[in-house]
């Protein structure tokens, strides 16, 4: 699934880490998920920000550590679960810490997918499924995304944007729209 933003009308800064708080559903007994955010240019050009992953059956959550921007999961053998086929469950997936200024224009992306072929240089171990996977947007499922926005920060960036290619380790395409596929 993948979803943008409204266009900003002024630079917006964001620094620290973000929260994609997803309900899901799925008939498989795990999965894996990727949530990768970027920023859809007025030029015409996406530019990767951050993401993050998660095995949905290590989603449980260390509440002492966690804030409203981190999730922090605990990875125990003990606390993972399967998830559940016939009800929703939230499912914190930490997208790691990023600074970055979003250009007056610009939209956020955010796109959910299953990990594997994202990446040039390394490949993900995972679960071995075909089972598809219902994301929750409704009242009683709330799925939304916490970003770290820094008031006034953003009115100090320059506002011409990058060249694409010139952030380092922030690769720059050509932005292809995406239309979601409706739940059965």
């Amino acid at each position: 699934m993948s979803y943008v933003s409204d266009e900003f009308t002024e630079p917006t800064a964001m620094v620290g880490h973000a929260s994609a708080d997803i309900w899901i559903s799925s008939e498989a007994d795990d999965v894996d998920l990727e949530v990768q955010l970027s920023e859809v240019r007025p030029d015409g050009k996406e530019v990767y920000v951050t993401s993050g992953w998660l095995r949905a059956s290590h989603r449980a959550l260390d509440e002492e550590a966690s804030t409203e921007l981190r999730p922090v999961h605990t990875h125990k053998e003990s606390d993972a679960e399967p998830v559940p086929s016939d009800e929703f469950t939230e499912a914190r997936v930490e997208l790691f810490p990023f600074a970055h200024v979003f250009r007056e224009g610009s939209q956020v992306r955010i796109t959910i997918d299953a990990p594997g072929g994202s990446r040039p240089l390394w490949r993900f171990d995972t679960v071995d499924t075909t089972e598809d996977v219902e994301i929750g947007r409704s009242e009683a499922t709330p799925s939304r995304v916490v970003l770290p926005v820094i008031p006034d920060l953003g009115t100090e960036a320059p506002a011409e944007l990058p060249a694409c290619g010139a952030l380092r380790g922030q690769p720059c395409r050509d932005y292809v729209p995406y239309t979601n596929k409706e739940a059965s």
